[in-house]
């Protein structure tokens, strides 16, 4: 029977390879944790908007008009930040994904040409390569819920 092999053996075997990025890992995290941040203030200025367009009373007509504004430009600025934000962790994202995906494939074929000449004699290659290929596939799929 096989070893199971399951989230917490992934989580391990991946969290390896990233932590040898870690600067780029930890710019993907904060950069992601702003933008989410970002994302949760946004409903908060929006009904501040609202708010300011929906009371409009005569006497204070100026005032509310300078609060729309001021709501208006917080919901910009964090609408604006939630997107640059966003942008920025993709671009750490992209190289955390790259650098680790080489480096997994590499090791996977240094184990593999380091096998006994009778083992290659024996094995089918092309079902190697496929286990190699399948396995890149796990780690994106995994990196990408993640």
């Amino acid at each position: 029977m096989k070893d199971k092999f399951g989230f917490r053996d992934a989580a391990v075997f991946v969290g390896r390879y990233w932590l040898q990025v870690r600067w780029l890992l930890g710019g993907a995290f904060f950069t992601m944790a702003l933008a989410t941040l970002c994302d949760v203030f946004l409903p908060l200025f929006a009904g501040r908007l609202i708010d300011a367009l929906a009371d409009v009373a005569l006497n204070e007509r100026d005032a509310q008009i300078g609060a729309a504004y001021v709501a208006l430009a917080a919901f910009i600025a964090i609408s604006l930040g939630f997107y640059v934000f966003r942008e920025v962790s993709y671009r750490f994202w992209i190289p955390i994904a790259t650098i680790t995906m080489r480096r997994i494939v590499c090791d996977a074929f240094y184990r593999v040409q380091r096998f006994s000449a009778d083992w290659q004699a024996n094995s089918f290659a092309g079902a190697t390569v496929r286990k190699i290929s399948r396995g890149m596939w796990a780690y994106d799929e995994f990196a990408d819920t993640i």
